[in-house]
């Protein structure tokens, strides 16, 4: 009832501040109204070409938003929290928005083709794009875009790699792990040198991603196998100062998220249905497979003792699940009978002191506790949501 009841005070208070003449939006931070709101989340509306804020405390959407952001995807939160990156899939760029001025102070970052794969590193300033089709000036096609986005503003750099799909960053922004198409190798790259140095290490099956512990001295590389074309999926060690490797064999890989000494990594065993399972890193040992959702696993997080797992093009089914690593047992938000799936999950944000997932699925915004439950709100994106970040001022 205190959130309701503070609901009613803030959409009468924006409705008072509405009739008196607020409410405009443009990328001048002097010429617009920043909403001074704590504890805020960010949502692209790709159909707005803006960011809308949401006040987290009260599950509400908010008269602010984020304008000129032309197709507004993917949101990458700096490291000190001064900037939001937002990934244009319109026209293959990058936007840089200031998040205490709620205005975007950098546009038109553009890395030159479509990319699926992007990465901050923790010098909060740096961004890296790996773009598949990028045309080098000789050579195949591919390579890491470099962009300074703090000081530059601009694109600094490119460092080419054939057919690079998808990267991955270590803590310390000095390593960058690289992965091409139809490939059983990785490329290690120093991404601080002036001209970087690339190391290619084989013995993987279509690796597709990497977790690093958090001293970077080991990265946990996702061999995709059957589901990318290859013959088996695994998980394999790598130190990054001798190159000592362990491996074990799991069903599927597709994303991973450690967990203490704990590896879950997610993926379609052969292109079809789900499984999540546990490694074991210290053993390096694979626990019992659990079924999760369908599709393509792209997205996991651990909140609230629960590992949730994101897919798209998961058919009629539902394309979240929550994992509870307590039990071994899987929820999937299925549709109700008769009802259609709600769509791909593009974005989840966890907002810690409500114990909420924020997740966009198929467009819409919703908001689930942990136990899976949906929390009832009255917000609703006019338009179709895709990414979302907590942005806390």
């Amino acid at each position: 009832m205190k959130r309701a009841a503070l609901g009613i005070i803030c959409i009468f208070s924006v409705a008072l501040w509405i009739g008196c003449g607020g409410g405009g939006s443009s990328s001048s931070s002097s010429s617009k109204s920043i909403s001074h709101i704590k504890k805020r989340l960010f949502v692209g509306n790709t159909y707005a070409g803006a960011i809308q804020i949401i006040d987290a405390q009260l599950d509400s959407i908010t008269a602010f938003s984020v304008s000129g952001l032309g197709t507004p995807t993917d949101m990458l939160v700096s490291a000190d929290g001064k900037y939001t990156l937002v990934y244009d899939r319109g026209s293959n760029s990058f936007d840089a928005v200031n998040n205490a001025q709620e205005a975007v102070e950098t546009s038109g970052l553009y890395i030159g083709g479509f990319s699926q794969s992007y990465v901050l590193s923790s010098d909060n300033k740096t961004l890296y794009a790996a773009v598949r089709n990028y045309q080098n000036s000789t050579g195949p096609q591919g390579a890491i875009i470099t962009i300074d986005y703090s000081s530059a503003k601009n694109v600094t750099g490119t460092i080419p790699v054939p057919n690079v799909r998808w990267i991955a960053i270590n803590h310390a922004g000095n390593r960058l792990l690289a992965f091409s198409d139809n490939s059983n190798s990785m490329t290690i790259i120093d991404p601080t040198q002036t001209t970087p140095t690339l190391t290619t290490v084989a013995g993987f099956d279509h690796p597709v991603g990497a977790v690093f512990t958090t001293d970077d001295s080991k990265a946990y590389i996702l061999s995709c196998g059957p589901e990318c074309g290859g013959t088996q999926a695994m998980v394999t060690e790598y130190n990054m100062s001798t190159g000592a490797t362990r491996s074990v064999n799991v069903p599927a890989a597709t994303v991973g998220l450690l967990v203490s000494n704990t590896l879950y990594v997610a993926g379609a065993p052969g292109g079809v249905g789900g499984t999540v399972t546990a490694v074991d890193t210290g053993a390096m040992t694979a626990g019992t497979p659990v079924t999760i959702s369908g599709g393509y696993h792209n997205i996991m997080q651990s909140a609230g003792n629960k590992i949730w797992i994101g897919a798209n093009s998961c058919g009629g089914g539902g394309c979240l699940t929550l994992f509870d690593p307590a039990t071994s047992t899987a929820m999937v938000d299925n549709p109700a009978s008769g009802s259609n799936s709600k769509g791909d999950v593009t974005g989840m944000a966890w907002v810690d002191f409500q114990n909420e997932m924020y997740v966009v699925e198929g467009g819409e915004l919703r908001v689930y506790d942990t136990s899976g439950k949906e929390v009832p709100t009255t917000m609703d994106i006019v338009g179709s949501a895709y990414g979302i970040a907590y942005v806390p001022q």
